[in-house]
């Protein structure tokens, strides 16, 4: 008798946590939590937000919210989330633009999301396991007061893999007198796919004494300032390196690292006119 009692108040406990797990799980849009599939129009705003539960994937259809005073988009305890852009949506928001909580989040599309919020730090992933964000075929231009993206550490562990895919994305920084942030800092790892930094001069790395990838200068310094990520595109790249009297200045990788001559494939080339050119190098 107390075997059995024993078993069913374990299978009840069990049955719990499992119904606790499955409640954890949250999107939440403005502040508005999504349970059920269907398409909505964002309170305040204008356009279409549809979400498919099967598939976990929100879709953001010229959406364009002017001013809201929650986190834009919130995602919580879920596998994968795929977000997709049809044409440009447009957000200004007091809190997070994204903030991601134990789960993977990959943004995609032919359109563009353009979001600017008030917090010092527009996309943050909070204290969890390790996961990846990631931005595929799409424009994507996301920024705080001070910085785009932090990834988060937990027991000393960074927590956070970007990947950026075929993608546009701009990110900014922060300075101000001695002090200095970057755009996107404290990665567990980077990965740029068919595309590379355009912003001479800057790449991903590490500093010196510091243990996660952000973006930094030539001299292995924080670069504060705007970076742009374009994708690989072989069409008007330049074959000939010299402009008028504009001579070489620096050459650089597609993700950033200088280099002392042109390697074979592509190579950023930045001249003394200010100008920048792509070549490709047979």
């Amino acid at each position: 008798m107390k075997k059995n009692t024993l078993f069913t108040v374990l299978l009840a406990l069990t049955g719990m946590m499992w119904t606790t797990s499955v409640q954890a799980q949250k999107v939440i849009v403005k502040g508005d939590e999504i349970t059920e599939d269907g398409s909505f129009t964002p309170h305040g705003g204008t356009g279409t937000v549809t979400w498919n539960k099967a598939t976990a994937t929100l879709t953001l259809d010229n959406v364009n919210l002017p001013n809201t005073n929650s986190t834009f988009l919130r995602f919580e305890d879920m596998p994968l989330v795929k977000i997709v852009l049809v044409g440009n949506n447009l957000v200004n928001c007091r809190w997070q633009a994204l903030y991601m909580k134990d789960c993977d989040v990959e943004f995609s599309g032919s359109g563009s999301l353009t979001v600017r919020s008030k917090l010092e730090t527009a996309m943050q992933q909070n204290l969890s396991a390790p996961h990846t964000l990631t931005i595929k075929d799409c424009k994507f231009d996301v920024q705080g007061e001070k910085r785009s993206l932090l990834g988060a550490e937990k027991g000393g562990n960074k927590c956070l893999t970007l990947v950026i895919d075929n993608a546009t994305v701009k990110a900014k920084g922060f300075t101000n007198g001695g002090s200095a942030m970057s755009g996107i800092a404290n990665l567990k790892a980077y990965q740029l796919k068919n595309c590379h930094i355009a912003t001479p001069g800057v790449k991903f790395g590490m500093r010196p004494y510091l243990t996660y990838y952000e973006l930094i200068d030539d001299n292995d310094q924080v670069y504060p300032g705007e970076v742009t990520i374009v994708p690989d595109n072989t069409t008007g790249i330049s074959e000939v390196v010299t402009s008028g009297d504009a001579t070489v200045k620096a050459i650089y990788t597609p993700d950033g690292r200088q280099l002392q001559k042109m390697q074979r494939g592509l190579n950023i080339v930045k001249m003394s006119d200010g100008t920048t050119k792509k070549v490709v190098q047979q």
